[in-house]
């Protein structure tokens, strides 16, 4: 899933990004053989056009960014997670609604 929204990491573009980048990001962690994590693309790239500019999105493999998956505990996926000033703040597990996936980007990347 590239687009002009959604960048897919290798290891050391998704630790530069962590370590510079001062909005949001929102990392979902999946794999090419889940069935879950298909049906998450295309709420993920809703999401990642309607937040465009002031969130980052980006995707994990976790087949081929193993070592990335077990730092940030993935354990079943799909994952989200939202990453701010390097720190996780943000996470679920499992498919979620658009809504409700909208609804917590909003609580926590977008509050001032």
């Amino acid at each position: 899933m590239k687009t002009e929204y959604i960048v897919e990491f290798s290891r050391k573009s998704f630790y530069d990004e962590v370590s510079s980048r001062k909005e949001p990001i929102i990392v979902d962690f999946y794999a090419s053989w889940c069935s879950p994590c298909a049906a998450m693309k295309p709420v993920f790239l809703s999401l990642a056009e309607h937040f465009h500019g002031k969130v980052f999105f980006g995707i994990v493999n976790i087949d081929e960014l193993r070592d990335i998956a077990i730092e940030y505990s993935v354990s079943s996926i799909p994952m989200f997670i939202i990453i701010l000033e390097k720190k996780v703040v943000w996470s679920h597990t499992g498919t979620i609604s658009e809504e409700k996936f909208k609804g917590a980007i909003e609580r926590v990347c977008l509050q001032k």
